[in-house]
């Protein structure tokens, strides 16, 4: 069984390096709920970053990238035309725009809490899907080279074959 899942080894050295800076973060924080927070992220981090390398290798990474891309373009799309319309209507009337999605935010405070943390987890996968694009060519020459084991499960029946007719 290879421990490494058949990675290159500058993926893993870099990946150790974006933990190491968030873990040089961690430690200049106080508060003991947000050094929680960081960890999880972190972790999440590291795990997608670990589930895009082989979906990549094998050639699957698109469609998951697609739908990352797809929730994030909408989500940018809305927070751009709410904040454009509060813009607009602070020039026109020249006066305080309504918050609707503060009021909003605060009337559905469970509901907001679960979007916003969907949201958070989407940013995080892109940038583990984004991370792990720049091994994309490393990944896939190395994916190349060493043969996955059901080749060399033929190869060795073919060698025992062989080996069989000319006895």
């Amino acid at each position: 069984m290879n421990y490494r899942f058949n990675l290159p080894w500058r993926f893993y050295i870099s990946l150790l390096a974006v933990l190491l800076v968030i873990t040089y973060a961690w430690d200049q924080i106080d508060d003991d709920y947000f050094k929680l927070v960081i960890k999880l992220i972190s972790l999440a981090f590291f795990l997608i970053c670990i589930f895009s390398a082989l979906q990549l290798r094998n050639g699957k990474a698109e469609p998951y990238k697609n739908v990352l891309n797809a929730i994030w373009n909408i989500e940018t799309a809305f927070v751009f035309i709410y904040v454009i319309s509060m813009i607009y209507a602070k020039m026109l009337h020249g006066t305080e725009p309504a918050k609707n999605f503060t009021t909003w935010a605060g009337n559905n405070p469970l509901f907001f809490v679960v979007l916003t943390h969907f949201l958070s987890s989407v940013a995080i996968a892109r940038a583990a899907f984004a991370f792990t694009d720049m091994f994309k060519n490393t990944i896939l020459k190395l994916h190349k080279k060493t043969p996955d084991s059901q080749s060399e499960n033929e190869q060795h029946q073919k060698d025992t074959n062989h080996l069989s007719n000319k006895s």
